[in-house]
């Protein structure tokens, strides 16, 4: 919680922007793809591509403090652009 004396001079955002920063612009690690079937409108089938939804999030964790260096990661879909799939060295 920030005083309220601190919030009128805009210290809390200036300390925003400050945190967006430093983690918002850190390169892409992985990029993993979003793929779905079309031939089956049955919701399991389209979500097999996502079984363990935080594997990538632990992964770039990890090699984020491996590397000592901030990571990020994103899911593209099949209909992403070649600029955005080509954000990430893995995919």
């Amino acid at each position: 919680m920030v005083a309220p004396e601190l919030e009128k001079e805009g210290v809390a955002d200036v300390a925003m922007a400050l945190l967006f920063l430093s983690y918002g612009r850190a390169p892409f690690a992985i990029t993993k793809l979003e793929y779905t079937s079309n031939e089956s409108p049955k919701k399991e089938t389209q979500l097999r591509w996502h079984q363990r939804p935080r594997d990538i999030a632990n992964f770039t964790r990890w090699m984020s403090s491996d590397v000592e260096r901030h990571l990020n990661w994103q899911i593209l879909s099949l209909q992403a652009s070649l600029d955005d799939l080509l954000n990430s060295p893995i995919l």
